[in-house]
């Protein structure tokens, strides 16, 4: 209601009434749009710090264990069994990768008595409490591989454990031990292979469990020592001294915007270049 010059109550025109329902009608739309663009935008806030954390987990990991690949391996050549390989890809793959080493820790030397050439079992050195062997959480796993490096030779070979005894303090090997032995004192080290596999699904898996998804690209380039970069360092794994590796993350489009998230880094690995030659006597 308004009251006219004289003080008499009257009601809209019916003019006015429109104008009143356009200029709310205007806001209404202006703050609707408003409302949706800060909710879009918080959908794309959400989902860029949701691939941010996907990405940067699993890069996190597979640097770690990239970084870490031959550990254990020193003496072992490259031609017996590498810290690092790119096998060819199945159907639905899009990038695999395995890595090796005693990425467990699970480590022992040869016991007093020294292993003769021709043996398959050998007794390790007590490592834990009272003289007893590895702890139950340490302990070697039959069907993984393990080196055994030659103190003297200065070289390792590599077996499969075909059983382990904690309380004998003993690992059966096979094949049998060379002829050559161990001396006692010499280092004893499980070997595991770690494999990780990028499918056509954009899943990132390791050994079989799933790490990552929505992982649209992952790329690897192997640095050499002298600069250059391959994609695949299997014949040149002497020279390889680190590896770069991006990978990117992406989500489904969503009013308009596609939350996505990409992450790079370089890490040297550590445990290469380090085989020492036999020791050759020139007397």
């Amino acid at each position: 209601m308004r009251r006219d010059l004289h003080g008499n109550a009257r009601g809209f025109t019916l003019m006015e009434l429109l104008a009143a329902i356009s200029v709310a009608s205007i806001a209404l739309v202006v703050l609707a749009s408003a409302v949706r663009s800060q909710g879009s935008s918080a959908v794309y806030q959400m989902g860029a710090a949701d691939m941010q954390q996907n990405v940067r987990g699993a890069l996190d990991l597979f640097r770690r264990e990239v970084r870490m690949a031959g550990f254990g391996m020193s003496a072992v050549p490259t031609t017996v069994l590498p810290a690092l390989e790119v096998p060819a890809l199945s159907s639905g793959e899009l990038y695999r990768v395995n890595l090796f080493g005693n990425y467990g820790s699970v480590r022992s030397r040869v016991g007093t008595a020294g292993v003769a050439g021709g043996a398959s079992t050998i007794l390790l050195e007590p490592s834990g409490p009272s003289g007893a062997c590895l702890p139950s959480s340490k302990s070697f796993m039959v069907g993984e591989r393990v080196s055994i490096e030659s103190a003297l030779r200065g070289v390792a070979e590599v077996y499969e454990i075909a059983a382990y005894s904690q309380i004998n303090c003993s690992i059966t090997v096979s094949p049998m031990v060379v002829a050559d032995g161990y001396e006692f004192g010499s280092p004893v080290n499980e070997v595991q292979q770690l494999g990780y596999m990028l499918d056509s699904n954009n899943v990132l898996w390791r050994e079989g469990v799933v790490v990552a998804d929505q992982i649209d690209a992952m790329q690897l380039a192997y640095i050499l020592k002298d600069g250059t970069s391959v994609a695949d360092p299997s014949s040149s794994l002497d020279d390889l001294r680190s590896a770069s590796i991006a990978m990117r993350s992406e989500m489904q489009e969503h009013l308009g915007m596609t939350p996505n998230a990409a992450l790079q880094t370089e890490v040297r690995i550590r445990n290469l270049d380090i085989v020492r030659e036999p020791m050759i006597d020139n007397l």
